[in-house]
């Protein structure tokens, strides 16, 4: 199927998506070719397909958003205050409404995806052809359905399923729908989950292994499935299937760790994968985050700030801007580091024109900050050569070997616990010989390791919310120049209570859908939101 990638509707589906229907969840999909030309054999059903992947890796939805508004929206990550081009800082500053663009646009391209997963699944069994093959292309459709769910379940839902499975979710649509409007209404959160589930546990008994990453293959089924079961609390689950996902899977050196996060490797379970034409530019990851390394310079006006002005041309830092460069880390995140940790070598720091490391002593920072004074610089990801361009990871088995640790912790497994969260570590930094915690120590160095491991993957906001925590961005106030008085929602400027306190950790349903959807009201929106 990999030779199709570059056909037309790689973008066809993407590039009609984004119209301006407020139609989400009702019709028979208008962005793809006719039925008899995709549905008239197995090739055609490939590029089908292909349009899906398209639209799950959307820079609007899931391909971008998804993956870096989880961390804005936490505690270890920032926009910039400044030259910001606006682009996440409703998002970092929690100043959504019910008109809210990135709000409607995560909705918008999940329920498009699962409106033509749904097309998909009408039409595969009827297609002439190899039935193992076509089997898994169904999987395939399946997990895309189940991971679109399990994305507006984790935004717009609620509450979370570890919180209250009975809180209001999404609509459920796993039909083709005529062109006369719909009726859906919001589902619970557990109603949505099994929803989920039911979908994965077909694929995977459909599912077949495979080398070629950009496709959702065996491995990556039981790696969603270990997500989603960690996420619901059943840690039995969770525990089973990411063992399953990382089997035959090896964690990557130092050497390829730090290169920049955009090509496949021996850990990558699930990537999205870009072709030429397919490309998403400035509003790629690494637009946001990309810096090429240490940075010599000389603080020519004294501020203690590397602008354009101090960065000294003979040195690669000199062409370290790279795209908006506009989201950043906080010093508190980055000192959660050992110095012996390898991973701590992707915050670049701050050399003086001799190469030598400038001290943390004021008005000079250790850490390498560009045309802003708040937040740090990061290298995790780049692009491999034009901005943009890079297989960028979805799952890695690094956080498999997480999921089970944290599932073993709390089946009480602690041996086990402790071995899967020791392989994380000493893989970082070679200098931990063991890890001795038990009980909530335990559990309290695993959620550590989260953080540390997977920051800008997608997946910060999401623990805060299913671990029912608050979020405090006290620790790193001097870095967040933004706080939460705007909203009135805490008596504290720098926390929001947990969302089983203050509903806050969800975002708003578009009013759009509500005004689509005849079985919406207003009084169905999420409280906060009303």
């Amino acid at each position: 199927m990999k030779r199709y990638i570059n056909k037309l509707l790689l973008l066809f589906l993407v590039v009609s998506a984004a119209s301006c229907s407020n139609d989400f969840l009702e019709q028979q999909p208008s962005d793809r070719p006719t039925e008899d030309v995709l549905f008239n054999s197995v090739e055609g059903a490939k590029i089908h397909l292909n349009g899906l992947y398209s639209l799950q890796n959307y820079y609007y939805g899931e391909g971008t958003r998804g993956i870096l508004i989880p961390a804005v929206m936490g505690d270890d990550a920032l926009v910039i205050s400044s030259n910001n081009y606006t682009r996440y800082v409703n998002e970092y500053r929690y100043n959504y409404t019910v008109e809210s663009s990135r709000a409607y646009n995560l909705y918008y391209y999940s329920y498009r995806t699962i409106s033509n997963a749904n097309l998909f699944l009408s039409q595969i069994d009827g297609i002439e052809g190899n039935e193992a093959e076509k089997n898994d292309l169904k999987a395939q459709a399946l997990s895309l359905r189940a991971f679109a769910y399990f994305s507006l379940v984790r935004w717009f839902g609620e509450t979370a399923y570890t919180d209250d499975p009975n809180g209001r979710g999404v609509p459920i649509n796993t039909t083709v729908n005529s062109l006369d409007g719909y009726n859906i209404p919001r589902s619970t959160v557990g109603e949505v989950y099994e929803q989920i589930v039911s979908d994965l546990t077909l694929a995977e008994q459909l599912s077949q292994p495979a080398d070629y990453k950009g496709y959702i293959d065996a491995s990556a089924v039981a790696a969603i499935q270990a997500r989603v079961y960690l996420t619901m609390g059943d840690w039995q689950n969770a525990s089973k299937y990411a063992k399953k996902a990382y089997a035959g899977f090896s964690l990557i050196d130092e050497q390829t760790y730090l290169s920049g996060f955009n090509s496949t490797n021996s850990e990558v379970i699930w990537e999205q994968r870009f072709v030429d034409n397919d490309t998403n530019i400035f509003l790629s990851i690494p637009s946001f985050t990309y810096t090429s390394g240490n940075i010599t310079y000389g603080d020519n006006n004294g501020d203690g700030v590397v602008d354009g002005n101090d960065v000294n041309a003979g040195t690669p830092g000199a062409e370290f801007v790279f795209g908006y460069n506009s989201l950043r880390v906080t010093e508190y995140f980055i000192e959660l580091f050992e110095d012996t940790d390898f991973r701590k070598k992707m915050f670049p720091v701050n050399l003086d024109p001799d190469g030598n490391r400038i001290g943390d002593v004021s008005p000079d920072k250790t850490y390498a900050q560009y045309g802003a004074a708040d937040g740090y610089l990061t290298t995790k990801y780049k692009s491999v050569s034009s901005l943009g361009t890079g297989d960028f990871p979805r799952i890695r088995a690094s956080e498999m070997y997480l999921i089970e640790a944290e599932a073993e912790a709390n089946l009480g497994n602690t041996a086990a616990a402790q071995s899967a969260l020791l392989t994380i570590k000493q893989r970082a930094d070679n200098t931990v010989a063991s890890v001795t915690l038990t009980g909530q120590d335990l559990l309290d160095e695993i959620y550590l390791e989260r953080r540390k491991e997977l920051f800008f993957e997608g997946h910060r906001f999401f623990d805060i919310k299913r671990l029912d925590q608050d979020l405090d961005r006290t620790p790193s106030d001097k870095d967040h120049w933004s706080d939460f008085t705007n909203n009135d929602i805490s008596n504290d400027p720098n926390i929001i209570p947990r969302n089983s306190v203050s509903k806050r950790f969800c975002l708003p349903i578009p009013q759009d859908e509500i005004n689509a959807n005849e079985a919406l009201t207003d009084e169905d929106q999420n409280e906060v939101y009303k």
